[in-house]
């Protein structure tokens, strides 16, 4: 006689992990070490929910660091351009808004 028959249910099997939603090879950015800290994020489908923020913060930090290092490599920041062909230039004019008028 099974289990089911005799009035008491069978166990589920445990969920598996859920697979990432990002294949790993659409990660890859080309910079190795940009991949390095995104591989990071293969370790989150097994881990605990409360796990994630650890690993989360750490690949942001590593990013952070990454992108101060390539403005050190490139000079700084890049600077900002003016708009191209087809952008709509700022109206003439006073600031349009609620600003508060002079008071008497």
């Amino acid at each position: 006689m099974s289990d089911e028959a005799a009035g008491e249910p069978t166990a589920a099997p445990p969920p598996s992990p859920a697979p990432s939603p990002v294949p790993a090879r659409a990660r890859e950015t080309g910079d190795a070490r940009v991949d390095e800290a995104l591989a990071r994020l293969d370790a989150l489908g097994g881990a605990p929910v409360a796990a994630h923020v650890a690993v989360f913060e750490d690949v942001h930090q590593r990013l952070q660091e990454l992108l101060v290092a390539a403005d050190a490599e490139e000079g700084g920041p890049p600077v900002p351009r003016p708009p191209g062909p087809g952008a709509v230039p700022p109206r003439p004019g006073p600031p349009r808004g609620p600003f508060p008028g002079p008071r008497a």
